[in-house]
C-alpha cells in the first residue's frame, strides 16, 4: 500500500521548482578544511542524491566534522528524512544524548537559519551537534518535520498538485568543547558556507530572501 502511494505521488504532473533561496559552499582553505568521503553504507541506507563532508581541527586538535546531504523532489527516499535525526541516528551509533534539542538561529546578512543543538557524550568525550533541515525551495526549519504546520503544508501542496519537495540537511559536530565556544564556531561556519541567493522577480524588482 505504502509503495503504491509513493508511486502515485511521484508520478503526479510536475510543477516547475523554485530556485533555491540559499546555496551551500564548502570551505576552500585546504590548509584548514579537508574533504572526506561520506560513508557509502550511510548513503545507500539514506538513499541520498548528493553529499559533501568536511572535517577540520579546533583548539587543541579537537575534532570537527560537517555533512551536507541532499535529496531531490523526485527521490522517494525524501519521505524518510524525518528518520535521519541525531537523536535517532547518533544514539544508534553509540552517542548518549545529554541535552537538547534546543532550537537556535544563526544569522547571515539579513537571513536567519535555524538549527537544533544537541549535547552528546561518546567514549567520555562531549560532542555538540547542530542539525538543520530545509526544503529544496529554501523554506526554513520552522516547518519542522512531523509538526502540525508541516503536515498541513504537505496536504496543501498535494491539493495544489505540486507534489513532494526535496530536502537539504546540514549536520555539524564539535568534539571536546564548551557550548559557548561551539556556538561561536558554528556561527562562523554558517557564515562561511551558507550563501543567501538574491532573486529577480518577474516584475523586474530585486529582493533578498529571508
Amino acid at each position: 500500500m505504502m509503495e503504491g502511494a509513493r508511486v502515485v505521488w511521484f508520478s503526479r504532473g510536475s510543477v516547475p521548482a523554485k530556485i533555491d533561496e540559499w546555496t551551500f559552499q564548502s570551505p576552500t582553505d585546504e590548509l584548514v578544511y579537508r574533504t572526506v568521503p561520506f560513508p557509502k553504507s550511510w548513503a545507500r541506507q539514506m538513499g541520498v542524491d548528493f553529499t559533501h563532508s568536511t572535517e577540520w581541527r579546533g583548539p587543541e586538535e579537537s575534532h570537527r566534522v560537517a555533512h551536507y546531504i541532499q535529496w531531490s523532489s523526485e527521490n522517494p527516499a525524501v519521505l524518510t528524512v524525518r528518520g535521519h535525526q541525531p537523536e535517532i541516528c547518533l544514539e544508534g551509533a553509540g552517542f548518549e544524548l545529554q541535552g537538547g534539542p534546543l532550537f537556535q538561529n544563526f544569522r547571515v546578512g539579513e537571513s536567519n537559519y535555524e538549527f537544533r543543538r544537541y549535547q552528546f557524550v561518546r567514549q567520555d568525550t562531549d560532542v555538540i551537534v547542530y542539525f538543520g533541515v530545509w526544503s529544496s525551495d529554501g523554506r526554513k526549519g520552522a516547518l519542522r518535520e512531523g509538526s502540525s504546520v508541516y503536515r498541513r503544508e504537505r496536504l496543501m501542496r498535494a491539493w495544489r498538485g505540486e507534489g513532494n519537495q526535496g530536502r537539504r540537511l546540514i549536520e555539524v559536530g564539535f568534539w571536546d568543547t564548551s557550548l559557548e565556544a561551539a556556538d561561536c564556531e558554528m556561527a562562523a561556519f554558517v557564515r562561511r558556507t551558507i550563501h543567501p541567493v538574491h532573486r529577480q522577480p518577474s516584475n523586474g524588482a530585486t529582493y533578498a530572501t529571508r
